[in-house]
C-alpha cells in the first residue's frame, strides 16, 4: 500500500456551501479504506495562515517552502492535487527531482468548456483550463469530471494519462434512503442562487425562473427550492440534512450538454436515494437505464414527469432505489479511490471500470 499526500481545500478555516459532501473528503475516505496511508494537506488554509489571513504573495511564497519541506519529511509515494492553485509548478518539479519515483495526479471537478453564451461558464472554464495546463509538466495523470473526448484531448501529452473522473458517493456521507419513504416533507429539491444561469433543455435560464415555472406547471407541489423564490440558501450540515427530506432531486448544473459532465449534486441526489432528474443531453443513459434515472429533453416532458412521480410514489421509490443501488455500486468512494491509484501506479485495466475512462 502507498503513502499518499492529498492536497486540496478541506475548508477548515472557511467552511461554506456543501463543503462536507465534496469529493476531497470522500476520496480520502476511499483511499484509507483501501489500505493506504493518507495525509491531508489543506493548501488554501495554510496559505491564508502564512499570509496573515489572506492568500497573498507572502502566503504563497512561504507555502512553497513549507510544502517542499513537508514532502521531504513525509516522503509520499504519490501526490493527489485537487484544485491546487497555490502551489507552483516549479515547486512540484523540485519535489519530483528530489523524489524521482513520486507519482502525481491532478483532479478537477469543474467544467472545462470555454464556449458558451453564459459569461460565468466561459470565465471559469478558462480559469480551469489554464490551471490544469499549468500543472501538466509536473503530473502523470489528469482526471476531470467530464468524458467529452474533444475537451479532454487538449490535455493529452506523451506519457501523460487523461481521463474521466466520476463524482463519488460515500455511504458515510450520503446516508439517507429517501426511496424507503412514501411520504416526505418535500416532493422535489433544487438548490441554487436565484440569478445563476442553468442550462435547462438546451437554453440558459435563471434558476429562479426554472423554479417558478415548475410551481406553475405542477399544481400542489411541495418543493424545497433553497436560495430561490425567497427561500434562504442551505449550507454545510443544513444542506446535508435537507437531502433526506425530498423525494426527487433536480440535477441542474450550469452546463448540461457535455458528455457525462455534472456537478457533484448528482452524487448527493442519487447517493441519498432521491429520484434523479437528468437532462438527456448529458449522456448518462449510456450508464443508467430509465428504471434507474429520469431523463428529459423538453420542458413539457420535465414538468409532466415531476407531476407523475409526485402522484405515483411506488414508481418513484422503485426507480430511486434502483438508481441508488447502482450509483453506490459503480461510484462508491472505494471504487473511485482504486481507480485513482490504479492510474497512479500503472495497475489500471479499462475493463475493470464500466464507464468511460482514459481517452
Amino acid at each position: 500500500m502507498a503513502k499518499i499526500l492529498h492536497v486540496s481545500h478541506f475548508h477548515q478555516i472557511k467552511p461554506k456551501t456543501c463543503c462536507f459532501s465534496q469529493i476531497s473528503f470522500k476520496l480520502t475516505n476511499g483511499l484509507i479504506r483501501n489500505g493506504h496511508f493518507v495525509v491531508q494537506y489543506p493548501d488554501r488554509d495554510l496559505c491564508r495562515a502564512f499570509g496573515f489571513g489572506h492568500m497573498n504573495f507572502w502566503g504563497k511564497r512561504k507555502l512553497q517552502a513549507h510544502f517542499l519541506n513537508y514532502c521531504r519529511f513525509f516522503k509520499p509515494d504519490a501526490l493527489i492535487l485537487g484544485h491546487v492553485d497555490t502551489i507552483e509548478t516549479e515547486t512540484l518539479l523540485q519535489i519530483r527531482h528530489e523524489m524521482p519515483d513520486l507519482r502525481i495526479l491532478q483532479r478537477n471537478v469543474d467544467w472545462i468548456n470555454v464556449e458558451s453564451e453564459n459569461p460565468t461558464v466561459v470565465e471559469l472554464g478558462k480559469h480551469n483550463v489554464a490551471n490544469i495546463n499549468r500543472r501538466l509538466p509536473a503530473c502523470d495523470v489528469t482526471l476531470i469530471t467530464t468524458a467529452d473526448k474533444t475537451l479532454l484531448s487538449q490535455f493529452k501529452k506523451d506519457g501523460h494519462k487523461v481521463g474521466f473522473l466520476p463524482n463519488p458517493v460515500d455511504v458515510s456521507v450520503e446516508n439517507a434512503r429517501c426511496f424507503e419513504k412514501e411520504d416526505l416533507p418535500y416532493d422535489v429539491m433544487f438548490c441554487a442562487g436565484k440569478n445563476s444561469l442553468r442550462q435547462f433543455c438546451g437554453k440558459d435560464v435563471k434558476s429562479e425562473e426554472i423554479a417558478r415555472a415548475i410551481t406553475q406547471h405542477v399544481p400542489g407541489l411541495h418543493p424545497l427550492f433553497a436560495g430561490l423564490l425567497g427561500n434562504p440558501l442551505l449550507h454545510a450540515n443544513d444542506y446535508q440534512d435537507a437531502l433526506s427530506t425530498a423525494a426527487m432531486g433536480l440535477n441542474l448544473s450550469r452546463i448540461n450538454d457535455t458528455y457525462l459532465y455534472t456537478s457533484d449534486r448528482l452524487a448527493h441526489i442519487m447517493g441519498n436515494g432521491q429520484l434523479a432528474f437528468v437532462d438527456s443531453r448529458v449522456g448518462y443513459q449510456d450508464i443508467f437505464s430509465t428504471d434507474e434515472m429520469i431523463f428529459y429533453t423538453e420542458p413539457e416532458e420535465f414538468y409532466e414527469k415531476i407531476a407523475f412521480y409526485k402522484t405515483h410514489p411506488a414508481e418513484r421509490m422503485k426507480i430511486a432505489e434502483n438508481g441508488w443501488e447502482k450509483y453506490h455500486r459503480l461510484f462508491n468512494e472505494r471504487v473511485i479511490a482504486r481507480y485513482v491509484t490504479d492510474l497512479l501506479f500503472d495497475t489500471f485495466h479499462a475493463e475493470d471500470y464500466p464507464w468511460p475512462t482514459l481517452i
